[in-house]
C-alpha cells in the first residue's frame, strides 16, 4: 500500500512484457518440450519437470510448451529448482493439473512448496508484474510433488477477449522450501516467513489481519465467494517503498493472496494500515462482476477507482490517530476536480487516493454501511457513481466541495494548499486589472477553484468585484475570503455574485477563491462541456444622480451612465464603449491600457452640464431621458 514518491508517478498503463517486481526481465531461455493435448488427457515431459493432465481436465485440444528460465526469482528463499514456464493453459481447468519437479539438492524440505507465478494486475502497484503463490508440495525421493488445482467460474474465451486480450494462461513453476509457517488462531490466513527471528512480528501481522477480517464482516461484507480458507500470506523482500499488495489470480477467488514486505516487519502502525488496505481489496474484488481472468489480468476497470478510493479511506478504521489521513492521498487531493469519474481516464489508481475525500464525506453523512451498500451495487453491475452515491450527486455535489475547501472533510487541504494549488490566478495589481475570464473544460460532476489577489493600492471606498457565469442551474460559483489561515464562506449564486468592501478585504489581506461546480451530467459520467468565469472589478465611486441615460435636445448626442461602472457615448448614431468612476469631483472615461479623460460636471434641474475647458463657459444641457 505504502509507497515512495517515484512508485506513487508509475504510469496507469499495463506493463505487457513478463517482469518481476525488482525489474529482471524474464525471458524463456528454452522450450524443453511441447506437447498437444486434448479432452482425453496426458502429459508433457522434460528432463527435471513433468506435468500430467487428466482426462476431462481440458475441454478441447491445447497446445502447451515448456522452457526453462534463467533468471530464478530473486525474492524467494531456498530456491531447490530451476524455474520453468508453462504455457497455453485454457482459461478453463476442470481437474488438477500434476506437476513434477526435479529438486537440485537432496537435502529434505522443511516445508516443501511449489511456488506458481502468474502476470497480473496488482492495485496498489497501479502495475502488471509477476505474483508468486505457494501451494503445498510433497517432498518425495529428489523431487517436489505438487497440484495446480482447477478453475472455477467457468468462462469462455469471447468473454475474456472482451475484457483483456489475452485468452491462454501461462504459470512460472518452481520449488522451494518454505522454511516456516503458522496458521492465524482464527484459521483464515496461514502466514509464510523465511526466518525464525521474525515469528513475533509474522504472528502481529496475523492479528493484525483477522482484525481486519472482523471489522469487515461485521460492516456487512459477505466472504461466501471464497469457499476456502486460509488464505495465503507470505512474508519476503518486496521494492523499497513498498510495505505489501494483495492479488488476484486466474485460478480463482480461492487462490487471492497477499505478501507482505519482509524489511518493514517492525514498522507495527504502518503494518497495521497496510493489513486493512490490502486485505479490503481481496474482499472487493468478492463483489467484482467480472470473470476470475479479468479481475487477476486487468487494472482497466470502470468501478478501479471506487476500489483504491474507499480502500484509502477504509484505513482509518486501523489507526488510532484522531482525524486521520492517509498519506497515500499525498500530492492527490485535487483529484475531485478532475471530474468523478471522468477524472479516472488517467490515471484510475490515484484518481481514487484523491477520491477518498468524496467516500469519506458520504460515509459521514449516510454511515460507514454505505460502502458496503456501493459494493453491493457493483455487483449488480451499478456505475460506480451511482453505487457510492445514496442520492443523485446533483444534491451534494456543491455541498462537497465546500466541506472540502474549508478543511471539513481532511485536513491536508487548507489555506495554504488553495494558495499553491489552483486553476487560475488573477492577480490584481495594476488599474488596466479590471477583467479577468477564465475558460474551461468541465467534466461531468467536477470543479475548479481560482485565486483572486487584491495587491491594487488604489481601491475606492466604493469599488466592488463581480463574479459572473451563464446562467445555468447545472453550475454555481462560490466565493470565498481567507482570514487568517481560514477559508470563509462568502456568498454562492448559479449565475452572478457581486462582492462589496473590496478596500476593506485588501485592508484586511484577505485572498479571494472562487469556486466553479459543475452538476451537469450525462450517462457514463465521461461528458464535459465549456464554461467560461468572468470577474470584473469596479473600482468606483459612482454619483447615482448620473445614473440613466442623458441625451441633447436634438438627441444626436448622449450619454447613458450605468450602475455597473459602464457607460456608452452616443455620437451621430454610433456607440463608444467606456467605463467610468468619479475621481476628484470628476467624470473619468477610459477603458483599460487606455488614456484617461476627464469631465468637469454639474446636475441641475434634471439637467446635465459639462464645463468647456477651451471656452470657460458650461455645455448646453443634456436631458435626462
Amino acid at each position: 500500500m505504502k509507497k515512495i514518491a517515484w512508485l506513487q508517478l508509475i504510469s496507469f498503463t499495463l506493463i505487457l512484457a513478463s517482469c518481476s517486481l525488482f525489474g529482471d526481465i524474464i525471458n524463456p531461455e528454452k522450450s524443453v518440450a511441447t506437447a498437444d493435448i486434448d479432452q482425453k488427457g496426458g502429459s508433457i515431459e522434460a528432463t527435471d519437470i513433468l506435468v500430467r493432465i487428466p482426462a476431462t481436465a481440458f475441454d478441447s485440444q491445447n497446445s502447451l510448451e515448456i522452457s526453462e528460465v534463467k533468471n530464478a526469482p530473486t525474492e524467494l528463499v531456498s530456491v531447490n529448482s530451476k524455474l520453468f514456464v508453462l504455457e497455453g493453459l485454457p482459461l478453463n481447468v476442470n481437474k488438477g493439473i500434476k506437476i513434477k519437479i526435479k529438486k537440485n539438492t537432496n537435502q529434505p524440505s522443511q516445508i516443501p512448496l511449489l511456488a506458481v507465478g502468474e502476470e497480473i494486475f496488482i492495485k496498489s502497484l497501479n502495475k502488471t508484474a509477476i505474483h508468486y503463490q505457494y501451494l503445498p508440495a510433497v517432498d518425495s525421493s529428489g523431487y517436489t510433488l505438487a497440484t495446480l488445482p482447477a478453475t472455477d467460474q467457468k468462462i469462455s474465451e469471447t468473454d475474456a477477449s472482451g475484457r483483456v486480450a489475452e485468452t491462454k494462461v501461462k504459470m512460472y513453476l518452481i520449488s522451494f522450501d518454505g522454511n516456516f509457517s503458522i496458521d492465524t488462531p482464527e484459521g483464515h490466513f496461514k502466514m509464510y516467513f523465511p526466518y525464525l527471528s521474525m515469528k513475533d512480528n509474522v504472528v502481529k501481522l496475523g492479528s493484525n489481519l483477522e482484525g481486519a477480517y472482523s471489522k469487515f464482516k461485521n460492516l456487512g461484507f459477505s466472504y461466501s465467494s471464497r469457499s476456502s480458507w486460509p488464505m495465503n500470506v507470505t512474508i519476503k523482500k518486496l521494492d523499497a517503498g513498498v510495505y505489501g499488495y494483495a492479488s488476484n489470480s486466474v485460478l480463482g477467488y480461492n487462490y487471492g493472496c497477499m505478501e507482505f514486505n519482509s524489511d518493514n516487519l517492525k514498522d507495527d502502525d504502518e503494518l497495521k494500515l497496510t493489513a486493512g488496505h490490502e486485505f479490503f481489496h481481496l474482499v472487493q474484488s468478492f463483489y467484482d462482476p467480472r470473470n476470475r481472468f479479468s479481475r487477476a489480468k486487468s487494472g482497466n476497470y470502470t468501478h478501479f477507482w471506487l476500489d483504491e478510493a474507499t480502500a484509502v479511506w477504509i484505513e482509518k478504521m486501523f489507526s488510532t490517530q484522531t482525524n486521520y489521513v492517509s498519506n497515500i492521498r499525498n500530492s492527490h487531493q485535487m483529484a475531485p476536480f478532475s471530474g468523478f469519474q471522468k477524472g479516472a481516464e488517467e490515471n484510475a489508481g490515484e484518481h481514487g487516493y484523491g477520491m477518498s475525500a468524496v467516500v469519506k464525506y458520504l460515509t459521514v453523512k449516510n454511515g460507514d454501511a454505505l460502502v458496503r451498500t456501493a459494493y453491493q451495487s457493483i455487483k449488480a453491475n451499478k456505475h460506480p457513481v451511482e453505487a457510492i452515491s445514496p442520492t443523485t450527486p446533483f444534491i451534494w455535489w456543491d455541498s462537497f466541495f465546500r466541506d472540502y475547501l474549508e478543511g471539513k472533510v481532511y485536513d491536508d487541504v487548507n489555506t495554504g494548499f488553495w494558495l499553491a494549488s489552483n486553476h487560475g490566478l488573477f492577480d490584481i495589481k495594476a488599474e488596466k486589472d479590471t477583467v479577468k475570464e477564465f475558460k474551461k473544460t468541465y467534466a461531468d460532476y467536477s470543479a475548479a477553484i481560482f485565486r483572486v489577489s487584491l495587491n491594487y493600492d488604489k481601491f475606492t471606498d466604493g469599488a466592488n468585484i463581480v463574479f459572473t457565469l451563464p446562467t445555468d442551474a447545472d453550475s454555481r460559483v462560490t466565493i470565498y475570503k481567507t482570514v487568517g489561515t481560514k477559508m470563509q464562506l462568502v456568498a454562492s449564486a448559479i449565475d452572478k455574485v457581486t462582492l462589496k468592501d473590496i478596500l476593506k478585504l485588501k485592508t484586511d489581506k484577505s485572498v479571494l477563491f472562487a469556486l466553479v461546480t459543475n452538476t451537469a451530467s450525462k450517462a457514463g459520467y465521461l461528458g464535459s462541456r465549456d464554461l467560461t468565469l468572468k470577474i470584473k472589478v469596479n473600482n468606483l465611486e459612482l454619483d447615482e444622480n448620473l445614473f440613466g441615460k442623458w441625451t441633447t435636445s436634438d438627441g444626436d448626442y448622449s450619454y447613458t451612465f450605468k450602475s455597473d461602472g459602464t457607460a456608452i457615448q452616443r455620437v451621430n448614431g454610433i456607440d463608444y464603449n467606456w467605463n467610468w468612476v468619479i475621481e476628484n469631483k470628476q467624470i473619468k472615461m477610459f477603458i483599460p491600457n487606455g488614456k484617461p479623460a476627464y469631465m468637469t460636471y454639474k446636475i441641475e434641474n434634471n439637467k446635465l452640464y459639462f464645463w468647456g475647458e477651451s471656452l470657460g463657459i458650461w455645455s448646453a444641457p443634456l436631458y435626462k431621458s
